[in-house]
């Protein structure tokens, strides 16, 4: 098929282009799609601090208008599906309204008893 050494060279530079070309796409795909992610979670984590020192603030006013509102403006930022107060075993102490349990749920509580924030990925449309 390739019968001169011209052809022949031609033909391998072509191939090593496309390769090439092929081996930087996936390449640069990989390192933004990581990228992205770590964005987003660096935005979530600071989002969730925010949306903690505003609730954390309004609690401490005292006024339960205040939280109520805090929570309710906290809830209509675009991209919060859902927002929920849990309280510690110490606060339902002091502020527990009448009936109000402690959560049993293990996610909540391993939260309760490290302290440390958890992200929970949740994937839409792929």
């Amino acid at each position: 098929m390739f019968v001169s050494v011209k052809s022949k060279v031609i033909f391998s530079i072509f191939i090593l282009t496309i390769t090439g070309l092929i081996g930087m796409s996936l390449y640069l795909t990989s390192t933004m799609e990581t990228l992205l992610h770590n964005s987003s979670k660096k935005s979530i984590r600071m989002l969730s601090d925010s949306i903690f020192q505003t609730m954390t603030t309004s609690m401490m006013l005292g006024d339960p208008k205040i939280v109520k509102d805090a929570l309710n403006g906290a809830k209509n930022i675009d991209g919060i599906s859902d927002l929920k107060i849990y309280k510690s075993k110490a606060v339902l102490e002091v502020y527990g309204e009448d009936g109000e349990k402690f959560t049993n749920n293990r996610l909540i509580l391993d939260v309760l008893k490290n302290g440390k924030t958890k992200l929970i990925e949740k994937v839409d449309n792929n």
